[in-house]
C-alpha cells in the first residue's frame, strides 16, 4: 500500500477546496463569455438595420428581421405623389430667403437656415438645430448671436427650459 510523503491536514483541504472553487467560477465565466446565438443574430439585425439607415432606408428592425427571415414585407409608400409639395416647399423656402436677404443682406443663407430651423422647432437646443441642417453647433450659436443681434428672433424663458421665438417673418 501506497503512504503519501505529506499528511492531509485540515489547511490543506481548506485550499483545495477554495481552488476547486475557484476553477469552477472561472469555468462558468468562460462559458458565459461566448454570446449566445440568439445575441449575436439580434445584434446582426442591428448593424444591418443601422448600416441601411444611414443610406435613408425607412425599414424598422422587424421589418428588417421579417426580410432575414425571409418573409415578404411592404416597403415606404411611393413618394412621387409628394413632389410637388416638395417642389411648394422649396420655392417658399427661396422666396423667404430672398425677402430677408432684402431687408438684411449681411445675413447668409446658413442664418436663414438657423432661422427657418428655430421656426420649425423652437425648443431644440444649437446641437439638435445644427443635427437638423448640417451645422455644427459651435456654428449655431454663432447665428443665433447674429440673429439675436438683429432683432430676428428672441429668448423665451430659461437656457436649460425656454425656447426662442421669431419675432419677424
Amino acid at each position: 500500500m501506497y503512504i503519501p510523503p505529506f499528511h492531509i491536514t485540515e489547511k490543506i483541504l481548506h485550499l483545495v477546496s477554495e481552488i476547486s472553487e475557484q476553477v469552477g467560477l472561472l469555468y462558468t465565466q468562460m462559458s458565459s463569455d461566448a454570446p449566445s446565438p440568439q445575441l449575436r443574430r439580434k445584434n446582426q439585425i442591428k448593424t444591418i438595420h443601422s448600416s441601411l439607415a444611414i443610406e435613408n432606408n425607412t425599414l424598422s428592425i422587424k421589418q428588417m428581421t421579417d426580410i432575414i427571415e425571409g418573409k415578404r414585407v411592404l416597403g415606404p409608400p411611393d413618394l412621387s405623389a409628394m413632389q410637388n409639395y416638395e417642389d411648394k416647399e422649396e420655392d417658399d423656402k427661396l422666396e423667404l430667403h430672398d425677402k430677408l436677404h432684402d431687408k438684411f443682406p449681411e445675413l447668409s443663407a446658413k442664418a436663414v437656415d438657423v432661422l427657418e430651423a428655430i421656426q420649425k422647432s423652437p425648443g431644440y437646443s444649437a446641437n439638435q438645430l445644427g443635427g437638423q441642417i448640417g451645422l455644427s453647433e459651435r456654428q449655431v450659436k454663432t447665428y443665433i448671436t447674429k440673429l439675436k443681434q438683429l432683432g430676428l428672433i428672441v429668448r423665451i424663458g430659461s437656457n436649460k427650459t425656454g425656447y426662442w421665438k421669431v419675432t419677424i417673418v
